[in-house]
């Protein structure tokens, strides 16, 4: 593929062809001047379709400037502007219908800094992977370096191979060099963590896998579910639990809303103004549900036999519901701990 560089203010209108458009660290710096590049992009022009994938590399800590050190490296505001960057993104990005990843790296630097610190980290398993060095999570997770050879090659798999990297944020850090990175099958399954995103993962241990099999794990998460639909489950808002078409074995709790059936009286006029359009009696469903959020508890057998929950019933203007999730999840953890201790 052809590739070719600019600075901001070089930028062709309509990306000049391109299928993806890169944001490379220190292109922008608030949501300002994102915006500005961003929507200079992706506007028309008779050089073809604008690109539908834009990719900003961004920094560490937007979600997290309360919490240390981000709280001392943000005291001139950095940190909170790229956070508006990011929202600029993602907004243009949707109201153009294309997509975006957001892109969170740490300083790079080179290989031979990042060998002592890999000794013994825990970070590599993140991605259960022999190479021990290189780590990928969902959102705003991480802090530290990244070598040169695991940001190319993480950037390689989100513009080119991984279709969960798209409208998704990912942090990476940790080092490899090139012959030692993780075979495609290991970035498979680590952007597979995107797709929700991911909650959490928990994979049964070998010595287990004579006395669990798919079938008799996916009886447990089946029967384990309905907890959740039922009162005094200690969800903080109403669920419904159903089976979902994740295969090979899916079952979701889904929030429900908790106000009923109220309308603003701004939702009541937009409403009205679609009752009254021509033909609008022939349509289904009138006014559209919004989506309150979930979790979804997926059982696989592939690479190994493990369950994985993530987000699911979402939109883009969805609020997460933190504490809800976090105890289903801490209960999926606890309670296939004891189902598997007794197999």
């Amino acid at each position: 593929a052809d590739v070719e560089t600019c600075v901001p203010a070089a930028a062709k209108l309509g990306g000049g062809g391109a299928d993806v458009c890169l944001i490379l660290p220190g292109a922008v710096s608030d949501g300002a001047s994102c915006e500005r590049l961003v929507a200079r992009v992706l506007q028309r022009s008779s050089s073809g379709p604008s690109p539908s994938h834009v990719v900003l590399c961004s920094a560490f800590g937007t979600e997290r400037t309360d919490k240390f050190p981000y709280t001392i490296t943000n005291v001139l505001g950095a940190i909170t502007k790229m956070r508006a960057a990011e929202d600029a993104l993602k907004a243009l990005c949707r109201n153009n219908r294309a997509d975006y990843t957001v892109l969170k790296l740490g300083k790079i630097v080179e290989q031979a800094k990042l060998e002592a610190a890999a000794e013994g980290a825990a970070i590599g398993e993140l991605l259960q992977m022999p190479d021990r060095r290189v780590a990928l999570l969902p959102g705003d997770a991480f802090g530290g370096e990244v070598s040169a050879a695991a940001a190319a090659a993480v950037l390689y798999q989100t513009v080119a191979e991984q279709v969960h990297a798209r409208n998704a944020t990912l942090s990476v850090c940790g080092g490899a060099t090139a012959d030692l990175l993780p075979p495609q099958a290991g970035f498979d399954d680590a952007f597979l963590r995107l797709d929700g995103p991911e909650l959490c993962r928990v994979v049964v241990p070998v010595s287990r896998t004579g006395s669990a099999s798919l079938s008799s794990l996916s009886a447990f998460i089946e029967v384990w579910a309905q907890r959740f639909a039922q009162p005094g489950s200690g969800l903080t808002t109403a669920a419904r639990v159903l089976r979902t078409t994740r295969e090979p074995f899916g079952m979701a709790v889904e929030f429900r809303p908790t106000g009923g059936d109220y309308e603003s009286a701004k939702e009541e006029k937009e409403r009205k103004e679609r009752e009254a359009e021509p033909g609008a009696a022939k349509r289904k469903g009138g006014r559209k549900q919004k989506r309150e959020g979930g979790v979804e508890i997926v059982v696989e057998e592939g690479p190994v036999l493990r369950v994985r929950a993530r987000r699911c019933n979402m939109d883009d203007d969805t609020i997460v519901k933190a504490m809800s999730e976090e105890l289903i999840v801490r209960r999926l953890q606890d309670d296939l701990a004891i189902w598997l201790k007794t197999r």
